[in-house]
């Protein structure tokens, strides 16, 4: 349901890489788009929602937020398991599809990003190391519930926020250049500070301005994770990890990506300095970007979900996504 940039960039590629996927067709409210992404890879082409429906398995929701919980409501009532976009903009959206028995599966790709992989493989594979985090902080790093979704992976989604304390802010900023070069001036800066409370005591910390990402200035930024033996910090593939040892020791963990030419991880080697590896990730692919990868950890996840008839647990789902829009939600309700 969808034929916009989100489906051309991101689903087709991903689709096309499961092989146990085969895309029954499209439907857009706008058939010029249906008819061109159609063309484009051969897809069969639907008049309504409901046609759709009635000839696949499953459905992938991928259309602008201003439509997508009309749609995703809609869809609900054909009760068969659905992948939809982010955000999760309101409970009536899970409590419907707890009502109706629907698996809602929600595309959060950051938590599974090649840089987000590894750090979780450092704390399972080595948790006698690395200890269980207590605090994690997103220091503008990652905008809104995409970065709670990274903070709450590493502590566990299955932990439950019980505080939450929150301020929020705005300022002028001087004039700056942003990416592209182009001189920005006027502008006003939104602040959201908060901290998230669990019910196991360990603590999640959000800071993220509006303009942080465009403005050359606003550096460095951050997503760290804190442990009673270890800090493990990062911004993309840069990496700043240490660990410390009974005896008063510390040690340097390098964390090393191969990159191609486009600049996508190829594989990421974390070792201590000098000494033994602990754990690689590899790619799945070597056509897809780390955003495909990451997309593709939530897409295979969902089609085993389908296969095994729910046997096997989603990744990321709807009452998680509203947990997520949630908590920055009560951030800006505690500012107030």
């Amino acid at each position: 349901v969808g034929a916009g940039r989100r489906v051309h960039d991101m689903y087709v590629p991903v689709l096309a890489a499961n092989p146990n996927i085969v895309v029954a067709g499209v439907w857009n409210r706008g058939a010029e788009k249906a008819n061109l992404l159609g063309d484009a890879f051969g897809y069969n082409r639907f008049f309504s929602p409901d046609d759709l429906a009635q000839n696949c398995d499953a459905l992938v929701i991928a259309v602008n937020s201003s439509a997508l919980t009309e749609l995703t409501m809609r869809c609900l009532e054909f009760k068969k398991p659905i992948l939809v976009e982010t955000p999760v903009w309101t409970k009536d959206v899970v409590a419907r599809a707890a009502a109706l028995g629907v698996s809602l599966a929600i595309a959060e790709q950051t938590p599974y990003l090649p840089s987000e992989q590894i750090k979780m493989m450092l704390l399972e594979q080595h948790a006698e190391l690395f200890g269980k985090p207590h605090t994690v902080v997103n220091d503008n790093r990652t905008f809104e519930y995409h970065g709670f979704a990274q903070l709450r992976r590493y502590i566990g989604y299955g932990r439950q926020p019980v505080d939450v304390c929150g301020m929020s802010h705005s300022s002028p900023m001087t004039a700056f250049k942003d990416g592209n070069g182009v001189e920005q001036r006027g502008h006003i800066e939104n602040w959201d500070n908060g901290q998230v409370r669990f019910d196991d005591g360990s603590v999640a910390v959000y800071n993220f301005s509006s303009l942080y990402n465009r403005c050359p200035y606003r550096k460095p930024r951050s997503l760290r994770i804190y442990t009673d033996r270890a800090t493990i910090s990062n911004d993309d593939n840069e990496f700043q990890v240490r660990v410390g040892f009974d005896d008063a020791s510390s040690k340097e963990v390098v964390v090393h990506p191969t990159l191609d030419l486009s600049g996508k991880a190829r594989s990421i080697d974390a070792y201590f300095k000098h000494g033994r590896k602990l754990c690689t990730w590899t790619a799945a692919t070597k056509h897809l970007t780390d955003q495909q990868e990451a997309l593709k950890v939530i897409v295979d996840n969902f089609a085993e979900h389908v296969v095994t008839q729910g046997a096997t647990k989603l990744l990321y789902d709807a009452s998680q996504g509203w947990t997520d829009f949630n908590l920055l939600m009560a951030i800006r309700a505690s500012s107030q």
